[in-house]
């Protein structure tokens, strides 16, 4: 390296900024390990309302944090292919969105109902990794042998997950799209509800 290039054999390639890393952690995201904290309504963080795990529906969105949508396989489908993974997340926000402003929703979010119906889902479609997790050399996987097998996405794999939101998309979609009378109603019950735990 000189002061302005990297240089490979006899080829000098300048630059304006070189990163150099030696490591990072692969699956542990800011928002999950609270380094990156995000506030739903209320100032509840998405932390403390995952304290015993993650709850959304289809893994997209989670009650109390409005238009706050997530990509990644976390209760979504999971498949090698990530970019074919979150091309159709995509795809599915894009869709929810465009049906919100058809609709005039007042905003996108899940009733609670919907979203413990769906972490129900995840949870009786899990296939038991726990063997091979077990068996597994210490690493990635199983975080260096310390991870328990734990339900967190879509077991049916992503081509049953895509036609699940297909036909969920084809639907009303009044899981998720709240009407200004509702979003007053779902503040005030959540105001109750701080209250009670100050």
């Amino acid at each position: 390296m000189t002061a302005n290039a990297v240089v490979v054999g006899e080829d000098e390639y300048e630059v304006d900024c070189v990163i150099f890393a030696t490591g990072f952690e692969v699956g542990v995201s800011g928002v999950v390990s609270g380094t990156l904290p995000v506030y739903g309504r209320g100032g509840r963080t998405l932390l403390e309302a995952w304290g015993r795990g993650p709850r959304t529906l289809h893994g997209f969105y989670s009650y109390g944090f409005p238009n706050l949508f997530h990509l990644a396989s976390l209760q979504n489908a999971n498949s090698v292919n990530f970019t074919h993974i979150l091309s159709e997340q995509a795809d599915h926000i894009a869709a929810v969105l465009t049906r919100a402003h058809k609709t005039g929703a007042h905003h996108v979010e899940p009733a609670r109902e919907a979203e413990q119906a769906w972490c129900d889902t995840i949870v009786e479609t899990a296939v038991d990794n726990s063997a091979f997790l077990a068996e597994c050399t210490p690493g990635y996987y199983n975080g260096e042998g310390t991870r328990r097998a734990t339900p967190r996405s879509y077991s049916p794999g992503p081509v049953a997950f895509h036609r699940l939101l297909a036909e969920w998309r084809a639907g009303d979609m009044n899981d998720v799209l709240v009407g200004a009378d509702a979003a007053t109603a779902d503040q005030a019950a959540d105001e109750t509800r701080a209250e009670g735990r100050a």
